[in-house]
């Protein structure tokens, strides 16, 4: 109220009223304003220091007071509680009012309370009015601990010693506020005693004054912006900033200060109902359990019911936690602590908030993004707002924000955990080969989405895909390259102690990037069919164009599986002994390089291709590329020659050397007449063997091994049927010999490179440079084999059985076939090979299309199958 609404002392008190001297009054609160005559004085026990709020906490105090009464009075809801503000500037002064409304069924308005700042003429300095009607207060609200509003849910407070530490404080100190109130036809005057407690004297204005006051708030209704007069019977009028004397702290007599507009602004902070033009836009989102602050102004502060319970300041934050709030908050349920600072307690802070986020993100899905960047916060500590998500967050709250780390494809960015990173080496090429790019979340981000099954590891998913992609049922009827790449990678796992038993399935994986994939549950790896195809895989490994498939599939079978080892778990790779101290890495590394020496030897042992000749009695079996430096003098060679009809199941199944043994395969069992044939040869002495006496029309296929290594792989060829020749009749020219017939095997497909023999005429697929012209009709010409080395290096060997004993053994006579000659034409016949350019192939064709190759090198080269003998020199 104005202070002209109680210009005389009648109105309110005489002068000599402000006058306490001593502490010897009545201290009994629980009496009646009914029972009270005349007056009456009550001296509390707190002094001014007993508590450390500052005036705008004991402001709020009286703004809570003043909202729960009007609720209460009028049992309103609490969203149906509107202030309106107004304000009016002139020459007399400034007046600020907000007021209540209730709107009626008719529309018709009703106020119901309001709080008025008004300063006069040209004062900085003003009073503020706090109003509500139908409204009464009785000494007991002033008692510690008697308060009217626990169990009410619309209730802010429930301690009942809020108005007196607020009259406290307001008096205290620099703000030396006076505070005056008006209720149930009493004067409420407060003040210090000359000992510096907290004194209120209670007067009981008669009818004339009571008259007098509400025909002075009547005609001040008239004139200012307030909505109604106030009765000093009916309802409760808090005034502060009086200047008339009162009592410090310390009991010293002193004139009261009146309140500026920059404390009256600061002190309307801690009211969100009072605060200008936050409630517009998107400034604060309201839901069932609290309102999301956004606006930058209300931003770090928590409300309860509408009321400031804290502020954050940059070395203390408003959370009960301590930690950084990245927002505001305004929650609709809770309770305080004593100090009104807080709710209280933390659990019911967080439980606050993430009920209030939860309600947002179902209406605002796109505040997800603000969700996500507090809970990814990459600098700690979390923020306050996230401190109870990782074990409170529900899964509807979480599938938005799953929603939204994943609902951009365009980022494709593939989420993981700092602790997955950490335990999985492997993680980027894992992600890279799901075709996106890597992005880290917290800890306490990745457990939500987690814990609600809602994201897969890159391993996982990887994984899920690889399950998914539709196997390749027969891998073997695709290309012969197809077949090399299954039979060399499954015969490197069986070899390999760790991965023995372990199966190697080829899936259509289509765009997945991932090479191979192993799966601990099911023992198997599966593998990407990309590495079925060679253009594929040389596009993948970024290999020359013209390799030879040999060296392509080498560098797929070693890939793949080192990749494969490096998936299996740690534990795979421990020691056997105590002893031994070589770290699991050493152990994972060792299986690699062994690996990749069976490849090697197998190479060097039965080269890209296993040559099969066909003659008049048999079929002349070829092995060896290039020397293996493992391979002796004693080193044996086995040669099985089965029938498809009977062991074609085999051509899949075998492996390594182990699988091959004569002990392991029913087919070679002593004394079965149909039993399939083994023959024993010398690696290095024999590199040919003819094997004969087969059925008319049936189809074989031939297998080599060696059988001193059992890791070592088998050489299998492609299934040959066996078709005795025509007898024919031989013209002068013509020389009994074997047609020699390629039979690539099906480990390799090489049609850039078929390597020669050692001591054998071979086909060469080896395209030759630009040379002199070889003649096109060529006639078979036995000097002019001699020429090229007719010399045969076929051993002779005899067929005999594995099992004999060595004492018994004897070698299958050999076959001394002649090769096909060809006769130079006229421009070779004169050549002069000291005048030829050097470093160049030559070819020519026969009339049955077999060709022969020349080369002239400069200088003596000495192959590596060749005699390291000195040769000798003619001198003449």
């Amino acid at each position: 109220m104005d202070t002209t609404a109680v210009g005389k002392q009648e109105a309110y008190q005489s002068s000599s009223d402000f006058e306490f001297d001593s502490d010897e009054y009545d201290s009994d609160p629980e009496v009646p304003l009914e029972s009270i005559q005349k007056s009456k004085t009550i001296v509390f026990s707190i002094r001014a220091n007993y508590t450390n709020w500052a005036p705008r906490e004991a402001f709020r105090e009286l703004v809570q007071n003043w909202r729960d009464g009007v609720i209460k009075s009028f049992q309103l809801a609490e969203r149906d509680f509107c202030v309106i503000r107004e304000e009016k500037t002139s020459g007399r002064g400034t007046e600020i009012v907000y007021k209540v409304l209730q709107t009626g069924p008719d529309d018709e308005k009703e106020w119901l309370g309001y709080i008025r700042f008004t300063t006069k003429g040209g004062n900085t300095a003003g009073t503020v009015d706090l109003t509500n009607r139908a409204a009464t207060l009785q000494p007991r609200h002033l008692d510690l601990g008697g308060t009217t509003k626990a169990g009410d849910s619309h209730q802010a407070g429930a301690h009942g010693e809020g108005l007196k530490l607020a009259l406290l404080v307001l008096m205290r100190g620099r703000q030396n506020h006076s505070v005056r109130c008006r209720s149930g036809g009493f004067n409420w005057r407060f003040n210090f005693t000359t000992r510096g407690r907290l004194v209120c004297r209670l007067h009981r204005m008669s009818s004339q004054a009571i008259h007098k006051a509400e025909d002075q708030a009547r005609r001040l209704s008239q004139r200012t912006l307030l909505p109604f007069a106030a009765k000093p019977a009916g309802d409760v009028q808090f005034v502060i900033g009086e200047t008339h004397k009162g009592r410090d702290e310390w009991g010293n007599s002193l004139r009261r200060s009146g309140v500026t507009r920059q404390e009256f602004d600061d002190w309307i902070k801690t009211a969100l109902f009072l605060c200008d033009n936050v409630g517009d836009g998107a400034a604060i989102v309201s839901t069932e359990y609290g309102d999301l602050l956004t606006d930058p102004r209300l931003r770090g502060r928590i409300y309860l019911k509408g009321l400031l319970l804290g502020e954050s300041t940059p070395t203390r934050s408003a959370s009960i936690t301590n930690r950084p709030l990245k927002f505001g908050y305004n929650f609709a349920h809770g309770r305080t602590n004593r100090e009104r600072q807080s709710v209280a307690g933390a659990g019911e802070e967080a439980e606050a908030i993430l009920a209030i986020w939860g309600r947002v993100l179902a209406a605002k899905p796109d505040m997800a993004a603000e969700l996500s960047e507090m809970l990814n916060n990459p600098t700690p500590p979390t923020y306050a707002d996230v401190m109870g998500a990782e074990t409170s967050m529900g899964l509807e709250m979480a599938t938005v924000l799953r929603d939204y780390l994943t609902g951009h494809p365009s980022s494709r960015k593939w989420y993981y955990s700092g602790d997955d990173k950490a335990k999985n080496p492997r993680l980027d090429h894992i992600i890279q080969g799901l075709g996106y790019e890597g992005a880290e979340l917290t800890k306490v981000c990745w457990t939500i989405l987690r814990r609600h099954n809602l994201l897969r590891t890159a391993e996982e998913e990887a994984q899920h895909r690889f399950t998914a992609a539709p196997l390749i049922a027969n891998v073997d009827a695709g290309s012969t390259f197809a077949t090399s790449v299954r039979r060399l990678l499954s015969a490197c796992g069986y070899a390999c102690p760790k991965t023995k038993g372990m199966a190697f399935r080829f899936v259509q994986a289509g765009q997945l990037h991932l090479d191979l994939l192993y799966s601990e549950a099911e023992k198997t790896f599966r593998v990407h069919d990309r590495w079925l195809s060679a253009r594929g895989a040389v596009d993948e490994l970024g290999l020359p164009e013209n390799l030879p498939e040999a060296d392509i599939v080498f560098h797929i079978v070693k890939r793949l599986f080192s990749d494969g080892l490096e998936q299996l778990p740690v534990t795979a790779f421990r020691a056997v002994e105590v002893k031994d101290a070589r770290t699991t890495e050493w152990r994972r590394r060792l299986e690699i390089s062994l690996s990749e020496q069976r490849l090697l030897s197998y190479l060097r042992l039965f080269g890209p291709n296993l040559d099969v000749v066909l003659d008049s009695g048999g079929l002349l079996v070829a092995w060896g590329w290039r020397p293996d430096a493992r391979c002796d003098l004693d080193t044996v060679v086995n040669i099985q020659c089965h029938k498809a009809s009977r062991c074609g199941h085999l051509r899949s199944k075998l492996l390594t050397a182990e699988d091959a043994h004569t002990d392991n395969l029913a087919c070679l069992t002593p004394g079965d007449q149909n039993a399939c044939r083994v023959y024993r040869a010398n690696y290095r002495r024999e590199q040919e063997a003819r094997i004969d006496d087969l059925v008319d029309g049936e189809e074989y296929f031939v297998v080599l091994l060696t059988p001193g290594d059992p890791d070592s792989f088998v050489g299998i060829s492609s299934i040959i049927r066996w078709t005795s020749p025509a007898p024919r009749s031989q013209g002068p020219n013509d020389l009994t010999a074997p047609q020699r017939i390629t039979v690539e095997p099906e480990e390799f497909s090489s049609p850039q490179l078929h390597m020669p023999l050692p001591g054998s005429s071979s086909d060469s697929d080896i395209s030759p440079e630009e040379g002199i012209d070889l003649a096109s009709g060529l006639a078979p010409s036995p000097s002019a084999g001699s020429s090229l080395g007719s010399e045969s290096n076929t051993s002779d060997i005899s067929a005999m059985p594995e099992q004999e004993p060595a004492n018994a053994e004897s070698r299958p006579v050999a076959s001394n076939p002649r090769p096909t000659s060809f006769m130079l034409g006229p421009r070779l016949d004169a050549l002069d090979i000291f005048k030829v350019d050097r470093e160049r192939w030559y070819e020519a064709r026969s009339n049955d299309d077999m060709r022969a190759v020349i080369g002239i090198l400069s200088g003596e080269k000495i192959l590596p199958e060749e005699s390291r003998k000195r040769r000798r020199l003619d001198e003449d």
